[in-house]
């Protein structure tokens, strides 16, 4: 995944409009979590086809080895375990994995937060850490976007996408795929979809 340079044209007036009203007061509720997730079938159709198991965790799973104080630590934290924060209202998460294909295994991770303030502020904690990691890596390439919503890496186990978007933090990690960032990105793009407009 290369560093996306930005591009050297003036922005149209339409590029420079503040966000619409309804995603800048997007305040998505705790009972809305579950419907949030891409499902098996639209996973299926975004890169993983041989997807046909699921598991939903209620909060992030620990797990030995990860140091979250660390920046790369906070940011493999994320990866294995969803890890997104504490002081949300609502967590989910969704893994969906193949009986056929065992290296394929997407996970999709929803916070809820009490409000937008609060969701930012724990993507500020994650942009740090992102920023921080980046600094030490041997291979800055990596690391992709970063920008006030988004946050995407890779390595040669997967890739991840984090996104925030009203008081949702939510968080994608694709592995296995033919083209796990393209996969990442495509999942969480639907998740965002679901976010502000619910079915």
């Amino acid at each position: 995944m290369a560093w996306v340079a930005g591009c050297a044209h003036p922005a149209s007036p339409v590029a420079e409009q503040p966000p619409t009203p309804e995603i800048a007061e997007l305040n998505v509720s705790a009972a809305a979590a579950d419907s949030l997730f891409a499902g098996l079938d639209e996973v299926k159709f975004l890169g993983f086809p041989t997807a046909d198991t699921t598991h939903t965790e209620t909060a992030p799973i620990s797990g030995p080895g990860i140091d979250p104080g660390q920046p790369c630590g906070l940011l493999r934290a994320v990866t294995s375990q969803g890890d997104l924060g504490d002081g949300w209202q609502a967590f989910r998460q969704l893994s969906i994995g193949s009986t056929t294909n065992r290296s394929q295994v997407l996970r999709e991770a929803i916070a809820i937060f009490p409000d937008k303030p609060a969701a930012q502020t724990e993507f500020h904690r994650l942009t740090e850490a992102f920023s921080k990691c980046k600094a030490q890596s041997a291979d800055p390439n990596a690391f992709g976007m970063h920008n006030p919503i988004t946050l995407e890496w890779a390595d040669n186990a997967g890739a991840t996408d984090v996104h925030t978007t009203g008081n949702v933090v939510y968080e994608v990690t694709s592995s296995g795929a033919t083209d796990n960032p393209e996969v990442a990105g495509q999942v969480a793009n639907q998740m965002k979809t679901n976010i502000i407009d619910p079915a």
